[in-house]
């Protein structure tokens, strides 16, 4: 029997909710409806006299508008298929040149660091050349004419290793370029990060993304030099010398956090209390093993998520100046701000495909250091992920597989709640060189996990803005948002979400 309709179901103390894939629109109902809409979905509609004649009214005329009706998708098609070519050739946003594949570090977690990478390539001492680099540039600038800015990112390995590589190419771009607005990034581990280092980014106001995991034992147990040693002594440092030397500069720096399950919540929020932290961005994301996210501690998740719950009451305070909780907080608040104004309604049609593939290539054009071209830095450096090269041009046969990986399992994604919510990336389908149905349906779970999350946010948000007075008086009267009994406010914010 097929799906009655398409539909994820969600309470909380405040209401129930019903979320419409083929509308991507949230429902509130009453507790009344909701029983019956979830009975439905089930197959396990008891006798119609078993509910108000009132429910069954409002659940036709909600059907009559268009809500709560089979999957309409018949079709697993990416719209950008027919239109892939047209948009690489003139509108590619940014190229990231892996100016070398080996680095002083050997991170715990990193494919690259350990033998069981699963086919991907290991640290060499291969690099980028000049040529291929100005090749690079060549490339890009051809396929980017529609572009207002030319955006080019430095990657590695450890990128500061071949500084004077990107000495060339900053300069190269530089005459290149001439007449557009030039953005240059880098994302560095900071270990090598001089004083000459530095105030060559600066001078060419580079986008400067570091890499730290967190307090000593945590950085030193993962973020490990080639012989063992650990990293944070000479992160702290060299982020001292940043701060001290460029104290407004070094606020405009982003840190990529990796966060371990044996990191402390606590201890993490204390790291970005320093000074040299305090007002940098934050990007974070748990460890992953074999390509598996990896659960936090209970105690971590519990501590979030009371200080999440706080942040929400300042978020929505009518003072302006906010302060929250801690640094992993105030991130995730912006991401709520983004999902929320990003969400819009969408009625699906026949021929559709889910919302996760980007346009490979298009928003992260990676070059490696042989002139091969990925979707974007983070993907395998293998045959299946290869989306063509500086001597060939693109890949579109490569390209156009990789935009419908929802082709893979059609008539699970065609079913799936989380079809215009899902971020399915086809870096966590590839195996030995193919794309697995076994770890797209895997890698499913984890898709469903992230469109719930959003589907949270965006309740929690009509919520916290319907209900702020009643929550803000949760906060005791010192205005510094905590109940008296933590542990029980604690307890009350797991019983909301």
């Amino acid at each position: 029997m097929g799906k009655n309709c398409v539909i994820f179901s969600y309470q909380t103390p405040f209401g129930n909710y019903i979320y419409d894939a083929n509308h991507n629109e949230i429902l509130c109902v009453n507790s009344e409806l909701f029983e019956y809409i979830q009975d439905y979905e089930k197959n396990e509609l008891k006798k119609t006299e078993d509910y108000s004649p009132e429910i069954l009214q409002e659940f036709q005329e909600l059907q009559e508008f268009g809500y709560l009706l089979p999957p309409v998708v018949e079709k697993i098609e990416h719209p950008y298929t027919s239109m892939i070519g047209e948009l690489l050739e003139r509108k590619v946003e940014q190229v990231i040149l892996q100016v070398t594949q080996s680095c002083n570090l050997r991170c715990s977690y990193c494919i690259y660091s350990i033998d069981s990478n699963l086919g991907q390539r290991s640290h060499s001492n291969k690099h980028m050349t000049f040529e291929i680099a100005k090749e690079a540039l060549e490339f890009y600038k051809e396929h980017s004419t529609d572009s207002k800015v030319a955006a080019i990112g430095f990657y590695g390995g450890e990128p500061l290793l071949e500084f004077p590589l990107i000495k060339q190419v900053v300069e190269y771009a530089e005459d290149l370029f001439k007449g557009k607005k030039i953005s240059f990034a880098i994302t560095t581990n900071a270990t090598l990060l001089s004083e000459e280092y530095l105030d060559f980014l600066i001078k060419h106001k580079f986008i400067i993304t570091i890499s730290i995991d967190g307090p000593q034992k945590i950085q030193d147990k993962n973020r490990k030099f080639a012989d063992g040693k650990g990293t944070y002594n000479i992160v702290k440092e060299n982020l001292h010398k940043f701060y001290v030397k460029y104290p407004e500069e070094i606020k405009k720096i982003t840190v990529s956090m990796v966060v371990d399950t044996d990191s402390d919540y606590k201890d993490i929020v204390d790291l970005f209390a320093i000074p040299e932290l305090k007002d940098v961005g934050l990007t974070y994301t748990p460890v992953e093993v074999d390509g598996k996210i990896q659960t936090l501690s209970e105690e971590y998740i519990e501590n979030y998520a009371y200080d999440l719950f706080r942040g929400y009451i300042e978020y929505f305070d009518d003072e302006d100046e906010k302060k929250y909780p801690s640094k992993l907080v105030e991130q995730d608040l912006h991401l709520v701000n983004s999902t929320v104004t990003k969400f819009k309604k969408n009625e699906l049609g026949i021929v559709s495909a889910p919302s996760g593939p980007c346009l490979p290539g298009k928003t992260r054009l990676f070059v490696n250091c042989l002139g091969e071209i990925y979707p974007c830095e983070r993907v395998n450096e293998n045959d299946r992920m290869k989306i063509g090269t500086l001597k060939t041009g693109f890949d579109y046969t490569n390209i156009s597989e990789i935009l419908n990986i929802g082709k893979l399992t059609e008539s699970k994604c065609k079913d799936c709640w989380a079809f215009q919510m899902c971020d399915m990336c086809a870096k966590r389908l590839e195996k030995e060189g193919t794309f697995s149905k076994e770890k797209k349906l895997i890698a499913c779970q984890n898709a469903k996990r992230s469109a719930f999350t959003k589907i949270r946010v965006l309740v929690l948000d009509y919520e916290v803005r319907r209900h702020k007075k009643k929550m803000k008086q949760l906060a005791n009267k010192n205005n510094s948002y905590l109940w008296e009994n933590e542990h029980e406010a604690k307890l009350m914010y797991k019983s909301f979400y």
